[in-house]
């Protein structure tokens, strides 16, 4: 992701897990966001974005899981 901006390097405080957290979070409501394309989208392509929709809950799910187990071992 060459170009991109590294919005927590330009700040004095120290990014902790709290951090990581809030925007695993944040980054969450896009599962959100596709329910509501979902309601608003023609239906041929209902299936379609639900799939999506499905897909990313799970991978939020897993990257939390991943999180979760770090902080429980005290690695991060």
């Amino acid at each position: 992701m060459s170009g991109d901006h590294n919005m927590y390097a330009d700040q004095e405080k120290k990014v902790d897990r709290f951090d990581l957290e809030q925007e695993i979070m944040k980054a969450w409501h896009v599962v959100d966001d596709l329910e509501m394309i979902k309601k608003f989208a023609p239906k041929e392509c209902e299936d379609n974005i639900e799939a999506v929709r499905a897909l990313s809950d799970l991978r939020f799910r897993q990257l939390f899981d991943v999180f979760e187990t770090l902080i429980q071992e005290r690695k991060l």
